[in-house]
């Protein structure tokens, strides 16, 4: 087996991997803890509008790296070049264990939410347990297409997305089919009476929540080295797909609070579903149900698209068995990759529900670590949120700083694309990175330990692999 891949994406094919990929059941889960910690409709649209400027601040900045290295594994290879193997390596360790399975486990878990909302769990069976297999059968079913080869994944995340973007426009603009139930005296307070630290501490859990919602961008830049003329074509994907990313989440999110007291929003468990449903009746909840299924699929697609690139590209520095990156010969597709990337996905989810399933009780016996009781208490939607959004955000200020390093290292005659507004823009970006990182650790120190735990783990395995085979480094 070979480690080539064939470039077999076009534009369209990559602005649907970026809105297909940002876009999941976040924007319609998220309303309802942002609503909790943020009772202000003001605040809460300029965070969604200054999400969006992040975003896009971030993937202009990647999308420099890119046309400057448009080879599989993305942040992997900016990261590996601008500051050596270990960070590399550090940041692969981190994408493949904590951000890429991650969030398919928080992903496939809410498309299990959703389809026990449609459909009841058999008798004899708990809703968690039948959340679990769904979100399980998911992860498979989607493996076993990626594996099947490139053309057919790429066709089924263009298909499926362009379906997605019509549904939830769709979406956006029901309000307009119902005028009668809507009210503008919903869309108040437009700025708080006074500005206390549990607001801030609500804003900040907030902008989390709105990252992991925009997240998912970078994975374009694993997929460089499949995307016809990607020194071209991975910018504009990333502006358009951000774009419309962005303008589905603001007017959907008017919609929503247009329709629905904050109080109702901030209590709702499906907030999507409750939406329709004072719209149209009980036909439209299960309408916006499918959609949501349908729209966590696609995004979870294209982390199984993307992911496995990651862990390709590591097995050809020799970081790992030259084998887990091998291409199938038949199918063209780095299928050990993707088989390593669903399993650990599964096992994550696993673990996560079997943690929360220990009873308070049976820890207190055992006079266990705090974390433990912790995510014991967290669901695991909100839990795994904070592990992948501050995973992301570590990496993601490190790549924004190695834009100024290869700005030193290459003239301007080597780049097909420069970021606007240089260096202004990657420096706001990376000032508001670190902030975020901080505020973070400083609001969540259980999950920001863990995942830094997490990110060093990978150091011991460096150490042991260069000096086990010295050639190794690239």
């Amino acid at each position: 087996m070979s480690q080539k891949l064939e470039q077999t994406l076009t534009l369209r094919d990559a602005v649907a991997v970026v809105s297909g990929g940002v876009i999941g059941s976040s924007i319609l889960i998220t309303p309802s803890l942002i609503a909790k910690g943020v009772p202000v409709i003001g605040i809460i649209l300029a965070l969604w509008v200054l999400g969006g400027i992040f975003a896009i601040l971030n993937a202009l900045t990647m999308a420099e790296l890119s046309s400057l290295f448009p080879s599989a594994g993305g942040q992997y290879i900016y990261l590996r070049n601008a500051f050596g193997p270990i960070v590399g390596f550090l940041f692969a360790w981190t994408d493949v264990l904590l951000v890429k399975a991650g969030a398919a486990a928080a992903v496939s878990m809410g498309i299990g939410m959703y389809v026990v909302d449609i459909l009841p769990a058999p008798a004899g069976l708990k809703s968690d347990g039948a959340r679990v297999i769904v979100a399980i059968v998911t992860l498979i079913l989607l493996a076993a297409i990626n594996i099947k080869g490139m053309k057919g994944t790429v066709r089924f995340q263009t298909i499926g997305t362009i379906i997605k973007l019509i549904s939830l426009l769709s979406l956006v603009f029901l309000p307009f089919m119902a005028i009668d139930k809507v009210s503008i005296s919903n869309l108040s307070p437009i700025l708080p009476n006074s500005w206390t630290p549990e607001l801030f501490g609500g804003i900040l859990t907030a902008s989390v929540a709105i990252l992991w919602s925009y997240g998912g961008w970078e994975q374009l830049g694993h997929l460089a080295e499949e995307i016809e003329e990607p020194r071209k074509n991975v910018p504009r994907a990333l502006a358009i797909g951000i774009a419309i990313v962005a303008f589905i989440y603001i007017g959907l999110s008017i919609s929503i609070h247009a329709t629905l007291p904050l109080p109702i929003i901030s209590s709702s468990s499906a907030i999507g579903s409750d939406f329709a449903r004072i719209l149209v009746g009980s036909p439209g909840a299960i309408w916006v149900s499918i959609v949501v299924i349908g729209s966590s699929i696609m995004a979870l697609n294209a982390m199984i698209m993307s992911g496995p690139r990651v862990i390709l590209a590591i097995s050809r520095d020799g970081l790992i068995p030259n084998s887990f990156g091998n291409v199938h010969n038949r199918f063209g597709t780095p299928s050990k990759a993707i088989i390593i990337l669903a399993t650990w996905a599964i096992i994550l989810l696993t673990l996560s529900v079997g943690i929360r399933s220990i009873s308070l009780r049976e820890i207190s016996k055992y006079d266990s670590w705090s974390g433990w009781s912790f995510l014991a208490k967290v669901p695991l939607y909100e839990a795994l949120i904070t592990y992948v959004v501050f995973g992301v955000l570590v990496f993601n200020f490190l790549m924004v700083l190695a834009i100024f390093i290869f700005r030193r290292r290459t003239s301007p005659e080597t780049r097909a694309y420069s970021v606007p507004g240089y260096p202004i823009i990657p420096l706001i970006s990376a000032v508001i990175t670190l902030l975020l990182m901080i505020l973070t650790v400083w609001q969540r120190p259980t999950e920001s330990f863990a995942a830094i735990c997490i990110i060093l783990a990978g150091w011991p395995y460096f150490i042991w692999k260069s000096r086990k085979n010295k050639d190794f480094v690239p």
